[in-house]
């Protein structure tokens, strides 16, 4: 879910795009729009895109930014990733990612999230949660992107 005011502390990471590009994703589906809208959308020259969210309490910025240096993920962006943005909130952090599919989700998530999140969860002794919790998964279109 995404919050309103009042504004979090947060951390923009715009991957693979030129310094002083900035993502903004105007609107996204609504409950009562179809798929064949959508598919509209994208063959009127929309991109269809994932909007992933999620809140993992009791973690901290320096947790979060000791997993993406782990990956290395600032350097070597995972495919398919077009923004990651984390925000604090009263008991942990709140992230916010958009991807290019699900399949490119799917991918990152089995091949670096999870064995890194493993790793650093030991090395910093964070109990991972079991059952992890669901993420919010959302298609979003009209994707924007600035100057």
């Amino acid at each position: 879910m995404v919050r309103g005011l009042p504004m979090r502390e947060g951390a923009l990471i715009d991957y693979g795009h030129r310094p002083g590009k900035h993502l903004s994703l105007r609107t996204r589906r609504q409950p009562d729009q179809t798929a064949y809208e959508d598919e509209q959308t994208a063959s009127q020259g929309g991109q269809v895109v994932v909007l992933l969210e999620q809140d993992f309490e009791g973690v901290s910025r320096e947790d979060s930014e000791a997993l993406t240096n782990d990956m290395d993920a600032r350097e070597n962006p995972p495919a398919g990733l077009i923004a990651h943005v984390v925000t604090k909130t009263a008991n942990g952090i709140h992230v916010v990612d958009i991807w290019e599919s699900t399949a490119d989700l799917q991918r990152f998530n089995q091949e670096q999230l999870m064995p890194s999140m493993k790793k650093v969860s030991q090395e910093r002794g964070i109990e991972l949660p079991d059952p992890f919790p669901e993420p919010k998964i959302t298609e979003a279109y009209d994707l924007v992107r600035g100057s």
